[in-house]
């Protein structure tokens, strides 16, 4: 009642899968009757114990680790197995303990034999055999600025767990050589073993440090020799080693510029060092170089020269001069005047002042200079004839009065007139005269031979005059002189233009021809002044233009005037007729007729002067139209179309084109367009269609730009 028969329920030996009692009743079918029996199942299910001690990790001091299931149920009555996805296994697989030496996951399975129930239990192996991460940063090199390098291997596994040893072949650790970061100063390969205690790996990189000590190329150059014409030296350090990474320094007594380039100036002897440092590594090398110095002065002597007067003007200054030569003078002054031999030992002067003398030893270009003074009586005696003076007409005998102041020295006087009258003492200092005009006075230093000269004008009290002149404005016109502002002397005046034949007394004198005139004016005691005045011819306006010129229909002509008057002089410019010009009132207007004009050009300048010039424009006025007799509509570009060609600017337009077939159909038109446009002509087709190779009439009405109108006819042949 609490079983279970899976099957065989009515037989003597039933399944059945669950515990409990179970009856048989057997049953005699003959006699009816039947006995029973009971039998009791028992249920043993119960698995066996499997357990695993967690396993220890594979490292590389231990290879090997016990996988140990001591735990499990032990007996004769059970059985024991390994498995692994991790391989085979080194021993046999049916013990407790077990030995292994590959990571992975093992399983145990404990095998109850009396009732056939089992377990299985799981251990994991780990893997702790895995090496310790080594790197070692790339160092820089050992230079002449660098003797030690720190190395750098943070990057590798760190922990108290690691023990770190540093090695080197050819190289030289200085300290650190049991950490991360030691010191090295040599260059060689350099390795690092980094050992982990807890799993017993190790690892190792290498590293090479490379040392660069190579030293530049130091050269100062040749020696080199101060003269006075070299004053400035540049030294030559080019041999040097030379590019970006180069610094130079030059030390010496006397460098004016450029110390640290290759080729400084210098101005004083002594020994130049140059020091060429290479900045990439820090390596330098020097180079020392001699500069001499020759530049002793040549000595200078310079004789005494002689005095300077207006009887002697000039003397000759003389020097001599002593070195290794030769020798190259110059004289020079700021006061004097050399008159000749300024490159020379001997220089002629003519003038006082202090005179300069440099002296150049060409052997060495070096210089002296020495300086001389000229004495120089040049002065002209000082004269004073007073004021000008004025008299009163009629004129009376007058005494001049000179003054002149000379040093006391004797003096030789002259007096002479050119339009008065000395009456006594021409060669005294105080002549007697007795005419207006003016006197002029000689005086000469006899010591020295110096003169002066002096005038005084002696003026007669009469009428003065200022004439005011009309010059001829235009050839041919006449022009007038009028006596204005006349003041002074015996009023009334009269007045006179050709020299005092004729006197009048009106100022005014008109229309007069160009000349020479001879002004007089006199007052009422006889008293004249006279004064010259020229009329001047002036010159004909003239105009200059083209007679004729042809042009076609269309095109335009640029017209030009030449007038011999500057642009200011001209007044007005007219043109005639002026409906085809550009501007009637220049003087080059742009032409564009389009028939045949005469133009006719006056030019009236600021005097009133006129002048007129004529210019005949023929134009072509025949068409100039081109229709061509065969075209080719076979799409290559060339003469693919039928069109009308005219000369540029000679059609206004074209009314009509027409095409016509050889029975007068109209197969094509096109309206109001300009020549010379394939894209306006026709393109052999008729409603779409290509036309066979054929010969049509055709007819265009053409508008001319004067707006005449012609009709053209003709015949085309297309071809294909």
């Amino acid at each position: 009642p609490d079983g279970h028969i899976v099957s065989g329920g009515n037989k003597l030996q039933p399944v059945v899968d669950q515990p409990g009692t179970y009856f048989l009743k057997v049953a005699n079918t003959l006699t009816g009757c039947s006995t029973e029996k009971s039998t009791r199942v028992e249920e043993d299910r119960q698995p066996p114990q499997a357990a695993l001690a967690p396993p220890a990790p594979l490292t590389c001091a231990s290879e090997t680790t016990l996988l140990d299931g001591t735990g499990s149920s032990q007996g004769s009555s059970y059985a024991y197995w390994w498995t692994t996805p991790a391989g085979s296994f080194p021993a046999d697989p049916t013990e407790l303990t077990l030995g292994v030496h590959q990571p992975g996951t093992y399983a145990l399975r404990v095998l109850d034999t009396q009732n056939g129930c089992w377990q299985e239990a799981i251990v994991e192996v780990e893997d702790h055999r895995e090496a310790p991460p080594v790197e070692i940063e790339q160092p820089g090199k050992l230079t002449c600025a660098v003797t030690a390098l720190q190395l750098n291997a943070t990057g590798s596994a760190q922990g108290t767990q690691f023990q770190y040893q540093w090695s080197t072949n050819g190289g030289h650790i200085l300290s650190g050589a049991q950490s991360l970061t030691p010191i090295i100063t040599a260059p060689g390969t350099y390795r690092l073993e980094v050992l982990d205690t807890a799993t017993g790996c190790a690892a190792a990189q290498e590293v090479v440090v490379e040392q660069d000590t190579l030293r530049p190329i130091a050269d100062a150059g040749a020696d080199l020799t101060l003269t006075c014409t070299n004053s400035v030296l540049t030294l030559d350090g080019t041999g040097s080693s030379q590019g970006a990474g180069f610094a130079y320094q030059w030390t010496g007594p006397g460098i004016l510029s450029g110390a640290q380039t290759l080729t400084p100036t210098v101005a004083a002897p002594g020994t130049y060092v140059l020091e060429v440092l290479d900045t990439g590594n820090g390596c330098s090398a020097q180079s020392t170089v001699q500069v001499l110095s020759e530049m002793d002065l040549p000595l200078v002597a310079v004789a005494p020269p002689d005095t300077l007067t207006c009887a002697n003007p000039q003397t000759t200054l003389s020097a001599e001069a002593e070195g290794a030569g030769p020798f190259a003078f110059s004289w020079s002054t700021s006061e004097g005047n050399i008159v000749s031999g300024a490159t020379s030992a001997q220089a002629v002067v003519d003038a006082g002042g202090i005179y300069y003398l440099t002296v150049t030893d060409l052997a060495n270009g070096c210089s002296a200079t020495s300086s001389v003074f000229v004495p120089a009586f040049l002065e002209p005696p000082a004269l004073d004839l007073g004021e000008p003076l004025l008299r009163a007409c009629p004129f009376e005998e007058l005494t001049l009065q000179a003054q002149v102041e000379a040093g006391g020295a004797p003096l030789e006087v002259e007096w002479t007139t050119p339009d008065g009258h000395i009456l006594q003492g021409g060669q005294s200092l105080s002549p007697t005269v007795d005419a207006a005009g003016t006197y002029r006075l000689h005086v000469t230093n006899l010591w020295t031979g110096c003169s002066a000269e002096g005038e005084v004008r002696v003026s007669m009290d009469g009428p003065r005059m200022e004439p005011e002149v009309q010059q001829p404005g235009c050839a041919g016109e006449t022009g007038s002189v009028r006596f204005a502002s006349v003041e002074g002397g015996t009023p009334p005046y009269l007045f006179s233009i050709d020299g005092g034949e004729a006197f009048f007394d009106q100022p005014l004198f008109d229309y007069l021809e160009p000349g020479t005139y001879t002004l007089v004016v006199q007052d009422a005691a006889g008293c004249e002044q006279q004064q010259t005045v020229t009329l001047e011819a002036p010159e004909d306006l003239t105009l200059s233009v083209e007679t004729e010129v042809a042009i076609q229909q269309g095109e335009d002509y640029q017209l030009e005037v030449l007038v011999n008057r500057p642009p200011e002089d001209i007044a007005q410019v007219s043109w005639s007729p002026a409906a085809s010009l550009s501007c009637s009132d220049c003087l080059n207007p742009l032409a564009s007729p389009l028939e045949t004009t005469a133009y006719e050009v006056t030019v009236w300048t600021t005097e009133g002067c006129m002048a007129s010039a004529t210019l005949l424009i023929r134009v072509d006025e025949r068409p100039d139209v081109f229709v061509p007799g065969a075209f080719s509509p076979d799409g290559d570009g060339i003469n693919d179309r039928f069109h009308i060609f005219a000369r540029a600017g000679s059609v206004s337009r074209i009314k009509t084109f027409r095409i016509f077939s050889r029975w007068g159909e109209l197969i094509w038109e096109n309206q109001n367009f300009q020549p010379n446009d394939p894209g306006a002509g026709w393109d052999g087709t008729y409603r779409g269609r290509l036309m066979d190779p054929a010969v049509f009439a055709w007819m265009a009405e053409i508008e001319f730009l004067d707006g005449t109108t012609r009709i053209f006819k003709g015949d085309v042949t297309l071809f294909r």
